[in-house]
């Protein structure tokens, strides 16, 4: 008898999780379906953004295949009367201190990086090599950076994106 009781127990108890796993999961659909349109908006406003700040008379931008590593999205930029600006590249890399760093790359039509903003990151010193818009600084620097800082290894992402960048071979558009 004790056994039978136990068995009951236990079922019943398996139900109430069950329910309580199904409710969650539920509430978690909805959230996700009431926040999902947002927070791509909001992500596609802070890449024009970062676009904007490399190439200032954008107009119109237009998305190019690319298969190359690091690439999540390749943009032609042009201005308002259609002719090309030059690109933007968004690009994830991981610094060697761990993290992915996401990141805009602006680059002229002769496939010279311009400018890279930071997007977001999770990294602790990358944040000394940025200026107050997320920018980095080193870019027109001998190594693109501070050597001694200690912090080397936090821009090595940075780096990293900008010669895979420069390695694309994006000139030569008019």
């Amino acid at each position: 008898m004790r056994d039978g009781t136990m068995m009951k127990t236990v079922v019943r108890v398996t139900w109430r999780l069950l329910a309580v796993c199904l409710v969650v999961a539920a509430l978690t659909a909805a959230v996700f379906a009431v926040t999902k349109e947002p927070i791509e908006s909001g992500e596609r406003a802070r890449k024009e953004e970062a676009m904007r700040l490399f190439f200032p008379e954008l107009s119109t931008y237009a998305e190019e295949k690319t298969t190359a590593s690091g690439v999540n999205a390749l943009y032609l930029v042009k201005d308002k009367d259609g002719g090309a600006l030059g690109w933007c590249v968004d690009f994830s890399g991981n610094s060697d201190y761990g993290g992915e760093v996401a990141m805009m790359i602006g680059v002229s039509l002769e496939g010279k990086v311009t400018g890279l903003q930071v997007i977001s990151h999770s990294e602790t010193f990358i944040d000394r090599y940025l200026d107050k818009s997320g920018c980095y600084t080193g870019i027109s620097a001998a190594r693109g950076s501070d050597l001694s800082a200690g912090a080397t290894l936090s821009y090595n992402a940075v780096r990293n994106a900008i010669d895979a960048v420069e390695q694309m071979g994006l000139g030569g558009v008019k």
